[in-house]
């Protein structure tokens, strides 16, 4: 039961009047798989489970005798029904028609003189076993996900006993008793186990849901909640922060995000869906600019042989005569630097178009090595089409994407040699743009940023598609459970599975 609701919560919690720049939605469907996953663990916890021993007392044909019932075992459960269902309290989890088995040691002493005492064995077969649980699902004051117990209930509804060895007979004229006693203590353990392993054990595993994903050593992704998980029906989501932070100075960004879809119930077909809005891009460019790291200095010696312009006065004669004339033949450096908020990401169902403004700052280089800056500054745009897609190497799934070059616009910013024709430097800024700058930036964006889910879960066939100011991951989902508990119920799992479970 605890299993059941523990992989449930700990999937959905994977994502305030502060829209989210993130968010996850975890559907029926993918319920359903959870319930199928956990199951087997769930009857392992359940063939484990420890039951105190029984003491009583009780009138028989011979008198008063006191009773005990010890080292009870389960030998076997079977759950033939099972249940997940999203409510506005939160989560519940139902069990019906359960059965088990036990096995437990049996003895007695007759209370008066001369204190006859037997001992024996006995076998206890359970049917018409219920429980139901439903879980809270809750955040902290740090903005981690919680779970809570909200309410458990467990019934046992038929207990028999059957007592084997010594005077076993004198047992079964009061079996009842006993039964009624078990029934009791078996109910109470139930929902005491389901109880600490959610609150307890539930807690420490969504304790491996990253709150915070760390990029480098610039920059991190705040995936923090911004309210409690939510239901929309037949679905559960979660609505994160979902921004870009530098680790050094962690301030917020000067915009806001603009609403994520809120899915109508019956909308979504698989089991798990994540949104990124055009937000949290966006803020990885102010961060990164912020921390002054889009900014770079091209010298002579960098520029390659196929090149078709040098970083040299001599190679923009006929382009910029008058930089030729004032500094003839001279070395040159080019500064590429982000300017202001450096990236616009414009998402909508034709696709991903990002654009990226930046100045292109050339200095001349005197016989010395020493700068003349700011010679002319070119301010340029890049528009560029974006593609994105999920790579997982079996541990985490990430979201990646690349660049593909549309156009570049530029125009003056500065000048010391007067006017600059601008069109005889298209052509070479197309090459450089194309052969130099986007491979530099798709190499950052290759390796993209980790999805946060909890520890174990990996997506199935994902797939990317981009809607009015976001992208969308929408995917099966596959379970590996990590908890030593849950390994040691593996067997359990594969022998479920092997038998169509």
């Amino acid at each position: 039961m605890a299993k059941v609701a523990l992989f449930v919560i700990a999937l959905a919690l994977a994502c305030s009047a502060q829209n989210p720049g993130f968010q996850i939605a975890l559907t029926n469907k993918g319920l359903e798989y959870a319930r199928e996953v956990a199951l087997p663990i769930l009857i392992h916890d359940l063939q484990t489970m420890s039951i105190p021993d029984i003491h009583g007392s009780a009138g028989t044909p011979i008198g008063s005798i006191s009773y005990d019932l010890t080292s009870i075992h389960v030998t076997g459960v079977n759950v033939p029904q099972s249940a997940i269902s999203v409510g506005t309290s939160g989560l519940t989890v139902s069990l019906g028609s359960v059965s088990i088995s036990m096995n437990a040691h049996w003895h007695y002493r007759e209370d008066s003189f001369p204190h006859i005492s037997d001992s024996g064995s006995c076998d206890i077969s359970g049917s018409g076993i219920g429980a139901s649980v439903t879980v809270a699902l809750g955040m902290s004051a740090a903005h981690e996900p919680t779970v809570n117990t909200a309410a458990c209930s467990a019934g046992i509804g038929k207990l028999d006993v059957t007592f084997h060895g010594g005077a076993s007979w004198l047992y079964n004229l009061f079996s009842g008793v006993i039964a009624d006693a078990l029934k009791k203590s078996l109910s109470g353990q139930m929902c005491s186990i389901i109880t600490s392993e959610i609150n307890v054990e539930g807690n420490k595993v969504l304790s491996t849901l990253p709150i915070q994903e760390k990029i480098d050593s610039h920059a991190l992704i705040n995936f923090e909640l911004l309210t409690p998980p939510t239901e929309g029906g037949d679905y559960l989501a979660t609505r994160h922060k979902g921004e870009f932070f530098q680790i050094a100075h962690p301030v917020e960004a000067p915009f806001t995000a603009p609403p994520l879809p809120v899915p109508a119930a019956g909308s979504l077909s698989r089991m798990f869906y994540v949104w990124c809005s055009e937000y949290l891009l966006e803020t990885a460019g102010w961060v990164y600019e912020q921390a002054g790291v889009l900014n770079y200095t091209v010298q002579p010696q960098q520029v390659p042989a196929s090149f078709p312009l040098k970083l040299n006065t001599s190679s923009f004669k006929l382009l910029i005569p008058a930089l030729y004339q004032k500094y003839p033949d001279m070395l040159m450096t080019m500064t590429v630097a982000a300017v202001g908020d450096p990236l616009d990401v414009q998402i909508s169902t034709a696709g991903m178009l990002v654009v990226g403004t930046a100045s292109l700052t050339f200095n001349v280089l005197q016989a010395s090595g020493q700068p003349i800056p700011n010679v002319f500054t070119i301010d340029i745009q890049v528009f560029a089409d974006g593609r994105a897609w999920v790579v997982g190497d079996g541990t985490h799934n990430s979201l990646v994407a690349n660049l593909t070059l549309v156009n570049v616009s530029m125009t003056q910013a500065s000048s010391t040699i007067g006017p600059i024709k601008l069109q005889g430097l298209q052509f070479a800024l197309n090459i450089f743009t194309s052969n130099f700058l986007l491979p530099a930036v798709n190499k950052q964006l290759n390796k993209g940023f980790v999805i946060p889910v909890v520890d174990g879960l990996t997506f199935v066939n994902p797939e990317v598609t981009f809607g009015a100011g976001f992208l969308v991951i929408d995917t099966d989902v596959s379970y590996k459970p990590t908890t030593a508990a849950a390994a040691a119920a593996q067997p359990v799992l594969q022998a479920a599975v092997f038998d169509g479970f």
